[in-house]
C-alpha cells in the first residue's frame, strides 16, 4: 500500500527521535509512505521510502488549509490507498477530506483524549462541538486504532470490530530495563510528570500533597513535580500559600536523558488527571519498577493490577487516593511487591517491536478490504 499520514509532530524532522524511527518502521510495512507535518517548517526530507513534507504557514489555520490543498495534491501524484490522521478533530477532517478526493481508505487515531469521555465533554463547551465533529470523522473511517484499554472498549461499542488496539511504544522504552533502582531508607519519594493543563487537575495534586504531609507519617515525604504549562502558576502559588515548599521541589522540564534518572530515584508515580489515553508516563514508571497511584482513567489497566501493583482511585476521591499514597508509604514489603510486579507485567507486554506488529496487523485488515 501507498500511504499518506497527517501529523502535527515537528519532531518527526528529527533523524535521531522516536517519532522519526517510527515512521521509518511504518514505512517498511509499506510500498511507500508520505508524511505530511502540519508546522511552520517548509524543508522536505526523505530517508528510504518516507517522505517527510512539512506544510508550511505562520498560523495554525494557515496550516490546516495547506494541510487539506498539499495532501490533495499529493495524492494526485501519488495515488494512495490510504490516509491516517492522529486525531479525529482537524487532523481528522483534513485526512478525511484528502481521502475522499483520493478514494483512499481512512484509518483514524484516537490516541490521548477520547473524545466520548464525559469528563473532557464537560470540560469546555466547545468540546460539545467537537465530539459532534469527531463523530462524523469515526463515523466515515474505515478502521480506528487506540492505545488505552478503556478507549478501545468504549469505542468498540460505537464502531465495532474496525477498532483496533495499538500502544505507542517509545523506541528508547529499552532504556528503562535494565537500570536498577536507587531509593533512599527513611524516605518516601513521590513522582509527578505531566504538561500542566486544566485535565491534569492540578488542584488535586495539590490537594494530595498537603494531605499527605500532614499525616505525620514515620518517613520523610516528598514530591518532586516536572512540567510546565497554563496551570504552572496556579501550582507555584498553591505551594507557596499552603506552606509546601519545603518537601516540594518543582521542575520546570528535564531532557529525555534525565528521566530514567527520575523514575528509578523515587518510591512512587502518582497521576491525578481528569482524563487520558494511555500516557506515557504510565510505561516509563512501570517500566521502572516504579508503583503508580492514580485517578481512574483510559490506560489504567494497561500497566497496572489495583492492590497489586498499584493503586487506582475514583474521580474526585481525594480521601482515597490519600489513604493508597500513605499505604504504599508506610508498607515496604507491599511498595516492593508492587515495584517487581508492575515491572515483570510491562515488560512481558510491551516493547517498540509490540507498536510495528500491531501497526502491521491493522495495515493488513486493511489491504484485505480494499
Amino acid at each position: 500500500m501507498r500511504a499518506l499520514i497527517f501529523s502535527s509532530d515537528r519532531q518527526i524532522f528529527d533523524p535521531d527521535g522516536d517519532s522519526f524511527n517510527r515512521m521509518a518502521a511504518y514505512g517498511r510495512l509499506l510500498e511507500s509512505l508520505t508524511v505530511l507535518v502540519t508546522c511552520d517548517r517548509t524543508e522536505s526530507n526523505s530517508a528510504g521510502n518516507v517522505t517527510l513534507v512539512p506544510t508550511g504557514g505562520s498560523s495554525r489555520i494557515a496550516r490546516f488549509c495547506r494541510s487539506i490543498r498539499i495532501g490533495k495534491s499529493l495524492a494526485r501524484k501519488e495515488k494512495f490507498d490510504l490516509v491516517v490522521v492522529q486525531d479525529p478533530l482537524f487532523g481528522g477532517f483534513a485526512g478525511w477530506r484528502v481521502a475522499r478526493a483520493a478514494r483512499a481508505r481512512l484509518l483514524v487515531s484516537v490516541y490521548g483524549t477520547n473524545v466520548f469521555d464525559p469528563h473532557w465533554v464537560r470540560l469546555a463547551w466547545k468540546n460539545r462541538l467537537l465530539k459532534r465533529l469527531a463523530s462524523f470523522i469515526l463515523n466515515r473511517s474505515d478502521a480506528i486504532q487506540t492505545d488505552g484499554f478503556e478507549t478501545e472498549a468504549d469505542l468498540r461499542k460505537r464502531y465495532g470490530d474496525r477498532v483496533f488496539w495499538k500502544p505507542i511504544v517509545p523506541e528508547n522504552i529499552e532504556e528503562y530495563r535494565s537500570i536498577p533502582r536507587k531509593t533512599t531508607p527513611g524516605e518516601f519519594k513521590v513522582l509527578f510528570i505531566a504538561r500542566m493543563l486544566p485535565q491534569k487537575n492540578i488542584r488535586f495534586l495539590v490537594d494530595v500533597m498537603d494531605r499527605l504531609g500532614k499525616k505525620g507519617l514515620p518517613k520523610k515525604i516528598s514530591f518532586t513535580v516536572v512540567g510546565d504549562g497554563p496551570d504552572k502558576k496556579f501550582l507555584d502559588a498553591e505551594v507557596a500559600r499552603r506552606g509546601l515548599s519545603a518537601c516540594v521541589r518543582l521542575v520546570p522540564g528535564c531532557t529525555r536523558q534525565e528521566l530514567p534518572g527520575l523514575y528509578t530515584t523515587h518510591d512512587a508515580f502518582v497521576l491525578t488527571s481528569h482524563f487520558e489515553g494511555f500516557p506515557r508516563v504510565f510505561m516509563e514508571a512501570a517500566a521502572s519498577g516504579l508503583p503508580i497511584v492514580t485517578t481512574r482513567v483510559s490506560g489504567v489497566t494497561n500497566v497496572l493490577e489495583n492492590g497489586a501493583s498499584g493503586f487506582v482511585s475514583e474521580q474526585g476521591d481525594l480521601d482515597g487516593f490519600v489513604a493508597n499514597l500513605a499505604r504504599l508509604a508506610g508498607d515496604d514489603a507491599l511498595a516492593g511487591a508492587f515495584s517487581e510486579k508492575i515491572r515483570a507485567d510491562f515488560w512481558k507486554r510491551y516493547s517498540f517491536a509490540v507498536t510495528i506488529e500491531r501497526q502491521k496487523a491493522i495495515f493488513d485488515y486493511l489491504e484485505r478490504a480494499r
